[in-house]
């Protein structure tokens, strides 16, 4: 922040991260976020939260999941989350409630919503009307798509394997997630050699990476992530109430794009 405000060349600071949207284990609360944003960046600054289907969301954030070691299948996963509402990521997407905090902290003239299906829908007009939002010109930068999913025969691989090798978020409560991340911190923040039994955790990943590769071909078949009706009904009660209210509060149809809720903005 210092060397960007002694660098007059700078005109615009964009921070982004999805950690000012949900709180975790070890995390401050979303609140505290909020109200440290509002001192360190000021009254005129523009939030843009981008939201997605929650039902799709989460299917994502499984196979994310999967990637990263999670064993288990789909149903479990989803079982375990909705009865743990209190530390899953289900409880941090009611994105009412989150336009409301920063509305609160930076004024409503200030908050846009910006659906994740209208950007795929119409990436230009979408960046268009972001780039007026922010009060920048409109740049026509071209998004490009990362983390695909869409290779489900290589995910269940990947998840029959973590059932062998178990690795990161496999590992038990007190086990290695992410720890090659932390290297650098370590290093030069704790004085401190890396762990090699986080070495051997990240190991054992790219191990499952290679061999789910190898091991791909018809008799594997596609990873399951379907909601069952129940839990259909079970999630679209969750959200459904606080997508109304946000349709209402920014005039969007998120009906029309499938998010659980009943309302339709009218222009």
């Amino acid at each position: 922040m210092k060397e960007f405000s002694n660098d007059a060349a700078k005109k615009i600071l964009c921070l982004s991260s999805e950690s000012f949207s949900f709180t975790m284990h070890f995390d401050v609360d979303v609140t505290i976020k909020a109200e440290r944003l509002k001192h360190l960046m000021g009254d005129n600054t523009k939030v843009l939260i981008v939201i997605r289907n929650q039902l799709d969301l989460f299917r994502s954030y499984y196979f994310e999941c999967v990637r990263g070691g999670y064993p288990g299948q789909f149903d479990e996963f989803l079982d375990f989350n909705y009865h743990y509402l209190f530390h899953s990521i289900l409880s941090d997407l009611n994105y009412y409630d989150l336009y409301v905090l920063y509305c609160k902290h930076f004024g409503k003239e200030n908050v846009k919503i910006l659906p994740m299906e209208l950007i795929i829908n119409d990436a230009d007009k979408s960046l268009s009307e972001l780039s007026m939002f922010a009060g920048i010109n409109d740049v026509g930068l071209k998004l490009q798509r990362h983390n695909d999913s869409s290779d489900k025969k290589y995910l269940q691989a990947v998840r029959l394997l973590n059932e062998k090798f178990p690795n990161n978020r496999g590992n038990s409560y007190f086990g290695w997630i992410d720890g090659e991340k932390l290297r650098t911190y370590w290093r030069d923040k704790l004085l401190m050699p890396e762990s090699p039994v986080a070495d051997k955790n990240y190991g054992t990943r790219m191990l499952v990476y290679r061999a789910a590769q190898s091991v791909v071909s018809d008799f594997v078949e596609d990873l399951d992530a379907t909601y069952q009706a129940d839990w259909q009904q079970r999630l679209g009660n969750l959200f459904a109430a606080g997508n109304d209210k946000l349709s209402k509060a920014v005039n969007i149809d998120l009906g029309a794009m499938g998010y659980p809720g009943t309302y339709s903005a009218v222009s």
